[in-house]
């Protein structure tokens, strides 16, 4: 692509010349959102982990998360994965982004960048969570029980 088409006609022919000639210029990672959840439930703080059901990491904790579907909003691709996994439904207006990782080699199948997410519930969100999807199980476990 010449400099002339980034400069002059219309965004639509940049565009359409864009897509063409350049789109593969550029490295894709793969985009997955994280969930580190937190409650307070008697007395103890407490996060919620699965038990990853496949592989890579198959048996190990994990936070609970997935990939971003094309086009997907992040703060709602963290709520969708999490009611996935656990079957517990995020309140939108107790999630804050928290992180972004882009670690290569941290997953094994692919480059990934992570948007973790910070996630607070309150006593009236708490809810029954169930395992699905990529989870094997799910596990309210006390904070001072986490290592790592």
């Amino acid at each position: 692509m010449t400099k002339t088409f980034e400069n002059s006609g219309s965004e639509k022919v940049f565009l359409d010349i864009y897509r063409r000639e350049e789109e593969d210029k550029y490295v894709k990672p793969s985009v997955t959102v994280d969930s580190v959840i937190f409650r307070y439930y008697e007395g103890r703080v407490q996060t919620l982990l699965i038990k990853r059901k496949n592989h890579p990491f198959m048996g190990k904790y994990a936070l609970s998360g997935g990939f971003v579907q094309e086009q997907e909003d992040l703060n709602l691709a963290v709520c969708r994965e999490v009611q996935e996994e656990t079957s517990v439904k995020l309140n939108p207006d107790h999630i804050e982004q928290l992180i972004t990782v882009g670690t290569p080699y941290r997953d094994p199948r692919m480059w990934t960048i992570t948007v973790a997410y910070l996630c607070f519930m309150t006593f009236n969100d708490i809810q029954v969570e169930k395992a699905a999807d990529d989870a094997a199980s799910t596990h309210w476990l006390d904070i001072a029980m986490v290592d790592g």
